[in-house]
């Protein structure tokens, strides 16, 4: 067990040393996506001292709120969205795609420690949700999304849908802290 978790934390301090070079030279803060990245690379940086779990809820509706503004921005056919894919064409948007927006929560999930989990569930997860959110409260407060991504849309929308998404979040946990649901 032990070999397992000392390659855990190795994997852990890779990715976050990958992570903090791609911040330290590619992050442009406007964009919450960046936001998410950095998360990871702090998020791995708790994984290599064995402490990450405290945070798995906190990281994870950080992600959801990405990957569900990708989806939404998508549809609505943002300007970022498709002036990159025109740039960039088929492929490497897709891959880029892929890694900014979803990797991220594919290696978290992945790499979680399930049975840590559990033992943090009941006192960090709801905190972790709500914690992710107010992440988010405070970007829209710098930043005006719709206007960084081009969108067509008031920037409450993206308040009130980070609102809805977080709420699901939170109850979906609260039914498994209770029982409903395994």
């Amino acid at each position: 067990m032990e070999h397992t978790d000392k390659n855990r934390r190795m994997v852990w301090m890779f990715i976050s040393f990958i992570i903090l070079l791609g911040v330290i030279f590619m992050s442009n803060y406007s964009h919450f996506t960046w936001w998410s990245i950095t998360s990871l690379g702090a998020y791995g940086a708790l994984g290599a001292i064995n402490k990450e779990y405290e945070f798995f809820w906190f990281f994870l509706s950080i992600q959801a709120s990405v990957i569900s503004g990708v989806l939404v921005m998508s549809f609505w056919k943002c300007d970022l969205l498709n002036d990159s894919f025109n740039k960039y064409g088929d492929f490497l948007y897709i891959i880029g795609n892929l890694f900014m927006h979803y990797i991220p929560s594919i290696i978290v999930v992945y790499l979680k420690q399930r049975d840590k989990l559990i033992e943090e569930r009941s006192h960090a997860s709801k905190g972790g949700v709500i914690s992710g959110y107010a992440l988010f409260v405070i970007y829209n407060g710098l930043y005006s999304p719709a206007s960084v991504y081009g969108c067509n849309f008031n920037n409450r929308v993206v308040v009130i849908a980070a609102a809805c998404l977080t709420v699901l979040l939170y109850l979906e946990e609260s039914y498994k802290l209770i029982g409903i649901g395994h």
